[in-house]
């Protein structure tokens, strides 16, 4: 069922404001505590990423990691010059360092936590990614409504469509709903609509929704989703949606507002199986 896979994969992100965080490093009179807390909220780097930092990193208006190059302030800019040249950090030297050595993440992490208990490199990067969406998002997807699949089924006159579609929307996998039999018990809730379709098609086979003797294939089944602008995908992501929905009323009371926002707004942000997913509805 999708909302089982949806409850262990997906992560809300989090969110601190640029003022909330101006606020916090206002109150930090350790000059490299501020830079890592604004180099993580402004490039969204990992913790890896940060500690292997050096000055032969840093370009104008621009940080480079491994991965790929991040821009960031003018400011933020002048403010990493100013401490690679009064702390004297040598070109090869690690930026973030103790002794000549790189600090750990797990430094960073109490570094973090010290300032503010809710506050955490992931906290910084998720935030990092709500700022930036235009540009950072990894997929992004308009969902239809339930009342707007069952619109456009309704209208189709379809009725074979019709029933996969109501199952699909109850959860049921649709591999599993094409190998269906006619005696199957899972058809006793959709009995009138079973009816429609041994009366209308001559049924002869053992299976409901068949072409003949065999099951009907999924690529037939997508091709009558797409001949109404459809796709079986769509209302996977309508469960899926509606799961994330269930799950934001649980989230912490810091991101509470936050998601509030998103929902009245219409739009989610998620982090599911390492990626960053867009809901739009």
């Amino acid at each position: 069922m999708v909302e089982k896979e949806a409850d262990k994969a997906i992560r809300f992100l989090s969110y601190i404001s640029e003022d909330r965080l101006k606020t916090i490093v206002s109150t930090i009179k350790d000059h490299r505590t501020k830079l890592i807390l604004e180099v993580l909220y402004e490039t969204g780097c990992t913790v890896k990423e940060l500690v292997s930092l050096k000055p032969s990193n840093i370009k104008a208006q621009a940080i480079v990691f491994a991965s790929k190059e991040k821009k960031i302030s003018e400011k933020l800019y002048r403010e990493l010059l100013e401490f690679i040249v009064l702390g004297q950090v040598g070109f090869d030297k690690f930026l973030f360092s103790t002794k000549d050595k790189p600090l750990s993440p797990k430094r960073i992490e109490q570094l973090c936590k010290e300032i503010e208990p809710t506050l955490s490199p992931k906290v910084l990067k998720d935030s990092f990614v709500i700022n930036n969406l235009e540009s950072e998002k990894d997929f992004e997807y308009n969902v239809f409504s339930r009342q707007d699949v069952l619109e456009k089924i309704s209208f189709s006159g379809n009725v074979k469509l019709q029933l996969i579609t109501h199952m699909l929307l109850e959860g049921e996998d649709l591999e599993k709903i094409l190998t269906i039999k006619v005696n199957d018990a899972l058809l006793e809730k959709y009995e009138f609509l079973k009816k429609q379709i041994l009366r209308e098609h001559n049924h002869r086979s053992e299976f409901l929704f068949s072409s003949r003797a065999t099951p009907l294939t999924r690529r037939r089944i997508e091709q009558s989703f797409s001949d109404i602008g459809l796709k079986s995908k769509d209302i996977e992501r309508i469960l899926l949606l509606e799961t994330i929905l269930q799950k934001a009323n649980s989230i912490s009371k810091e991101d509470k507002e936050w998601y509030d926002k998103c929902i009245n707004d219409r739009c989610i942000v998620v982090r599911r199986s390492g990626f960053v997913e867009v809901y739009r509805w």
